[in-house]
């Protein structure tokens, strides 16, 4: 864990992302409510915009995954159950044309259904990602297995794996997808006009 992680990480109390939990369905005052309805509004527009027909559920439920939730923990904080949550990755998936998890965050930032959280200006720069981690970054936002990377940069396949663990490491990231998210509040990972991924 680095120190541009470690607030992250430190949010983790019960497994869950403080700002996760905050996106739940508890009674809010009524001012919240008007947020969280102005929220909601937006984050549709947002998917309509991108040719998408994602409920405002289903971005919840993307903003989870992005985190590095699992399906247990998803379920546990839309107060939803299993199926249901692995109903709505399913979907996102098709509607997203995405393979996996790790693709679902990638896609989610590209599409603008994802924000990054700002670093805070006193926030003591990121530690210098080493070039053979920064290499895998944007194929894994792309959502590639080893087996996929391992061609397209010259590497064997177990040597790819190690790689991704010593990247998951570095981030203090458990998942893939998470390191995605990870990667992008770091600034190691950046949208490019194009909407293709460059590594910072």
């Amino acid at each position: 864990m680095n120190a541009t992680t470690a607030p992250l990480r430190a949010s983790y109390g019960s497994g869950v992302p403080q700002g996760v939990q905050a996106t739940t369905r508890p009674v809010a005052p009524p001012e919240r409510r008007a947020a969280d309805t102005s929220r909601s509004k937006r984050e549709s527009y947002y998917a309509s915009l991108a040719g998408l027909d994602l409920t405002p559920r289903e971005l919840e439920v993307l903003e989870c995954v992005s985190y590095g939730l699992t399906t247990r923990q998803i379920a546990h904080v839309l107060h939803v159950g299993e199926n249901t949550v692995k109903t709505h990755v399913m979907r996102l998936f098709a509607k997203l044309g995405a393979p996996n998890r790790a693709a679902l965050s990638g896609t989610g930032f590209q599409l603008g259904l994802l924000t990054a959280r700002r670093r805070p200006l006193d926030a003591p720069p990121p530690a210098s990602l080493p070039a053979a981690l920064a290499l895998l970054l944007p194929l894994i936002a792309l959502g590639l297995q080893d087996r996929q990377i391992a061609p397209r940069l010259g590497w064997s396949e177990d040597s790819v794996t190690g790689r991704v663990r010593r990247l998951l490491r570095f981030l203090g990231a458990a998942t893939r997808h998470e390191a995605v998210r990870l990667s992008v509040e770091a600034g190691y990972l950046r949208l490019l006009p194009n909407r293709a991924w460059e590594a910072s």
